[in-house]
């Protein structure tokens, strides 16, 4: 269960970011890849999805996903993001989610533009915590999204790892 939360809150995240385009500065056409250390406690699943070693236990995961572009990306922010995530999880899946964030911010990475966040709320019982970037070229972007599903456990990990990430760009 905390596997198929936790996917699913990324699929959410991919669908409400997906399009994640691009603003009207000078940016990179594509980006062809992310990379990052992954932290202690986590194993490769499947391309772009590692799992905690304790699965099915611990639900945590990360997930990279590529995505399209989406005009409005330039003019996100805290309240547009968490009202598309809490409708996305009302509409496919019937849950009701409030999100708040930690933190809210507009990062630059490779001269790429996108936005760190750190948000959390509750689901079937589970208090999750999430650290997710969004990075947007000019053809396609890029969603991290890294998933604590015991309440902020990971999350100083989740920011060493971040710290750490790496774009191609062409």
């Amino acid at each position: 269960m905390k596997k198929l939360a936790a996917l699913l809150l990324a699929l959410v995240l991919t669908l409400v970011c997906a399009a994640c385009g691009s603003p009207a500065q000078t940016v990179p056409d594509t980006i062809k890849g992310v990379t990052f250390d992954v932290p202690e406690g986590f194993t490769a699943d499947k391309e772009g999805l590692w799992l905690a070693d304790t699965y099915p236990v611990d639900g945590s995961n990360i997930m990279v996903q590529e995505a399209s572009v989406d005009p409005g990306f330039s003019a996100y922010s805290e309240k547009t993001v968490a009202a598309a995530i809490e409708k996305q999880y009302k509409e496919q899946y019937d849950y009701d989610v409030t999100v708040s964030f930690d933190f809210f911010e507009s990062v630059e990475l490779n001269g790429v533009p996108g936005y760190r966040m750190a948000l959390r709320y509750e689901m079937s019982g589970y208090n999750v915590y999430q650290l997710e970037y969004v990075f947007s070229a000019k053809e396609n972007s890029y969603i991290v999204v890294f998933t604590d599903m015991n309440d902020g456990e990971k999350a100083d990990a989740f920011a060493k790892a971040g710290e750490t990430l790496k774009l191609t760009v062409e």
